[in-house]
């Protein structure tokens, strides 16, 4: 075990050695470069002066040679100063001849190199010659102009190397590493030495962990250094034994998850854990246990005399079952219950949030409510409880509904194969009802689920009551309900049975003195005529019950092959259509709107189109009630926005930059949480306008959840979105409604339209329609004109809008841009008034 000792104490050491070292090595590079650089600049500036001293000696000999007072020079007319390199000589004016030999070299006793520069080439050099990449010169140029008219320059340069002059530091420099190693190695020897007394302890511990690791929790370690290591060794020692209490605590409560995994009988698993209760140093133990379902039963298990009990308790003289799910009172019962004697601890026992029961112990223990280990305990009782309990529930659960008590889907399809295998054997003929309640929606939106919950057990209530003893009835699921007629004389007798279930269930139900009255449509499939598979029968009856719904609410209907063959064409348009929206197939057809005051066409309808391949063109009632139906109609957004986009491109690139385009929105899609919010980001995302939008609604959005449709409208109002109502005169509108709803433009249907010319009816309900619009402030657009008679009518009533194939039939976007265009231009040229008057 001394490795990992020894690892400590390296890398201590190291430290130690590169704390001294590195300082040394970094001082000695800044010391060395300080020094080499200061004696560098000093032989800098003993050359020059070498260089200038020279120099001045030859100007002085020079000016000796030629005659001229130095010290008067102006006294003294400035001679010609030329130099013949050839004859090696100095020219003074034009006769007399200096030997440069006679007055270079006999002043040179200096042991430096020096050469003499002309015109800038060296001419003579003396001394040991030095290589140029390796030397240090400075050189220093004869004024010859103040006592000359020289027509050469003449310089010196004296020169040295940088070993010569840093000759005087190499033994510092060999000498500084040594003395550095040396310093690091005397610290570190001292340092090796201490380090191996005061990491003893350490080492003491290592043993000690690794004892611990082997599973010796009780291995301790002695350290009396007093110091850290001190400290560190008691808490060692502390969490030491503290371990060996938690293992044992915890192969104990091993035991129970292994019992608990075994799936042992629950009543062992119970008397395991109190036995690990006792162990803890608990004197008396008891643990109650109540539940509701089936039915209403307690008991109370106690260790006593070294034996667990079991007893079952009398649930009126325990406790009322209305209060079982009071914490607080099922704890003041239970203190009330046991046997054992006071100090009372009492640790809860929960299932699904729910009491289900108290461990009440006495006794100084080593378990607490503070100790996660009685938590554990606690929680190991519960879950083998719910497991105990769980497994005489499954078959419930697998086969009934939990709410309602009738059979489930799985179980009723059982029933259901069954059914149909004894009337093929037997040749008798059955039936199939799916049903579905209408307005049960309306009942979960206004009072809320736990109402809903009530109206759905008294419905199945009802349907129990009303048919035969033979007959099986179940929930689906939601409001969807099933019933299983396994045998019927005639037709007579099944309708009758239909009729009993409606007539059932539309009596009024209170819920919280609260009166509903909710339909249930019927949809029945006969087997084995229409179909003898289960899942095909369930099938065929589910759309006998939209057919059902589609007619009439509260009804019943047959399944019949035109009603599969509807169903199919349902299943290949959602097919097809799914396709056309990945692909991209659905398109956009714009159709102008017309403002009658200016024959101008301020705006458009987006109107969606659909062309497939093998349906050919599909009309929008067709595809949108499916895509409501199957949530597609929320992809329709992105697919109207891209339209619009690019058509809003070109309009605005023409000038047209207050152009709007109306696109349509089904409640579905208004129905999407956070509505307003996502239309906002598609808009930004496609790079549109707010304003130049119009949103067009039909007044149906407003039935269900009237609150939350003005929220989302008013988001997307307050940016610049026009509201438009759409089909105006054919919903729920109200005058009142209409005040207080956030919309911008009322939409006459063309159901009042088409009749205006001929009516006076229609005429005066639209003349009103406008006026009630003028009065809210609202723009009013009357939908399908589609003759000159019309729009003459509703010029004259003062309508503000016209739309319909009179202006212009839905177009394709670059038809629709042509269109405006052209109509701009003939506009101009007195088209409207032309056209106004031919009708």
């Amino acid at each position: 075990m001394a490795r990992p000792r020894q690892q400590v104490k390296s890398r201590i050491l190291t430290t130690l050695a590169l704390s001294t070292l590195v300082p040394m090595i970094v001082f000695g590079y800044i010391a060395h470069t300080s020094t080499v650089n200061a004696s560098l600049e000093r032989a800098y500036a003993s050359l020059r002066e070498d260089s200038k001293t020279y120099a001045l000696t030859l100007l002085e000999r020079l000016q000796t040679y030629a005659g001229v007072d130095a010290r008067h020079p102006e006294l003294t007319d400035h001679p010609e100063l030329a130099i013949d390199l050839d004859r090696d000589v100095v020219i003074v004016g034009a006769e007399k001849l200096i030997a440069m030999d006679d007055w270079l070299w006999d002043i040179d006793d200096t042991t430096a190199y020096r050469c003499v520069i002309i015109d800038g080439a060296t001419h003579r050099c003396g001394g040991t010659p030095i290589d140029d990449a390796e030397s240090l010169a400075q050189d220093w140029e004869l004024f010859l102009e103040g006592n000359f008219a020289p027509s050469f320059s003449l310089s010196v340069r004296t020169m040295s190397t940088e070993q010569q002059v840093l000759q005087s530091l190499s033994l510092i420099i060999q000498l500084y590493p040594v003395l550095a190693l040396l310093i690091s190695l005397t610290v570190c020897g001292i340092a090796y030495r201490f380090l191996g007394r005061r990491l003893e302890p350490l080492h003491q511990l290592e043993i000690a962990t690794a004892a611990i690791a082997k599973g010796e929790y009780g291995a301790e370690v002695e350290v009396a250094s007093g110091d850290e290591f001190e400290s560190l060794a008691a808490a060692f020692n502390e969490m030491s034994r503290t371990l060996e209490t938690s293992f044992q605590r915890l192969n104990r409560l091993a035991d129970i998850d292994r019992m608990i995994l075994a799936s042992t009988d629950l009543d062992e698993i119970i008397s395991r854990a109190l036995e690990v209760a006792r162990a803890e140093g608990y004197q008396g133990i008891e643990l109650f246990l109540w539940r509701q379902r089936p039915s209403p039963i307690a008991f109370v298990h106690r260790y006593e005399n070294d034996k667990v009990t079991k007893e079952r308790l009398k649930v009126s003289d325990f406790a009322p079952v209305d209060v079982w799910h009071d914490v607080d009172a099922m704890e003041a019962r239970c203190r009330k219950a046991c046997r054992i004697e006071k100090p009372i601890d009492c640790f809860p026992l929960f299932i699904d949030d729910q009491t289900c029961g108290f461990l009440l112990v006495n006794g100084e223990s080593a378990l607490n409510s503070t100790d996660y280990a009685t938590v554990d305990l606690v929680d190991k009782m519960a879950v083998a409880v719910t497991n105990g309990w769980r497994s005489e529930d499954l078959f419930r659960q697998a086969h009934f509904d939990r709410l309602t008590g009738l059979i489930n889907r799985p179980a009723f399809e059982d029933r259901l194969s069954y059914a149909l295998a004894q009337a093929k054997r037997r040749q008798t003929t059955g039936a199939l009802l799916f049903m579905d309640l209408d307005r049960f929606k309306q009942v979960n939106d206004t009072e809320g689920h736990k109402a809903g919950d009530r109206l759905l057990v008294m419905v199945a209530h009802r349907l129990r009551g009303c048919l035969r003893d033979e007959d099986t009835v179940a929930r689906f699921g939601g409001d969807e309900f099933g019933v299983l007629v396994s045998q019927y004389a005639d037709q007579a007798e099944l309708v009758s049975i239909c009729d009993r279930i409606i007539q059932a269930i539309r009596k009024p139900i209170v819920v919280d003195h609260i009166e509903h009255v909710v339909n249930v449509s019927i949809g029945a499939a006969i087997f084995p005529d229409d179909a003898d598979a289960p899942d095909e029968l369930l099938m065929l009856a589910d759309a006998a019950m939209y057919r059902a719904k589609e007619v009439a609410g509260g009804s019943a209907s047959f399944y019949d092959k035109a009603l599969n063959e509807a169903a199919h064409a349902r299943v290949v348009v959602e097919s097809r259509l799914r396709n056309a929206v990945k692909d991209k197939r659905l398109k956009l057809h714009f159709q102008p709107i017309m403002d009658l005051k200016t024959g101008r066409l301020p705006s458009a309808e987006g109107l969606m189109r659909w062309d497939d391949e093998e349906l050919g063109s599909v009309p929008p009632a067709r595809f949108v009630s499916v895509a409501e139906d199957t949530g597609i109609i929320h992809e329709f957004l992105d697919v109207c926005m891209s339209e619009v986009s690019k058509t809003l491109r070109r309009l605005i690139s023409r000038g047209m930059r207050d152009y709007r385009i109306a696109i349509n929105a089904s409640p579905k899609q208004l129905s999407k949480a956070e509505f307003g919010k996502r239309f906002l980001e598609t808009c930004a995302r496609h790079d549109v306008s707010p304003n130049n939008l119009e949103l067009e609604f039909t007044e149906s959005i407003f039935v269900n959840d009237p609150t939350s449709v003005k929220r989302e409208l008013a988001i997307i109002r307050d940016q610049g979105v026009v509201i438009a109502l759409d089909d105006f005169g054919t919903g729920y509108s109200s005058l009142n409604m209409l005040r207080q709803l956030p919309i911008d433009v009322l939409k006459i249907d063309r159901s009042f339209i088409k009749d205006v010319e001929s009516s006076r009816d229609a005429l005066d309900l639209v003349h009103h329609v406008i006026d009630i619009a003028q009065v809210l402030k609202k723009e009013v657009v009357a939908e399908g004109v589609e003759t000159g008679e019309q729009f003459a009518v509703l010029k004259k009533v003062g309508c503000q809008f016209i739309q319909g194939y009179f202006v212009s039939p839905p177009l394709p976007s670059s038809e629709f841009l042509n269109f405006i265009a052209e109509h701009e231009m003939l506009r101009t040229q007195g088209y409207r008034e032309t056209r106004s008057s031919n009708g």
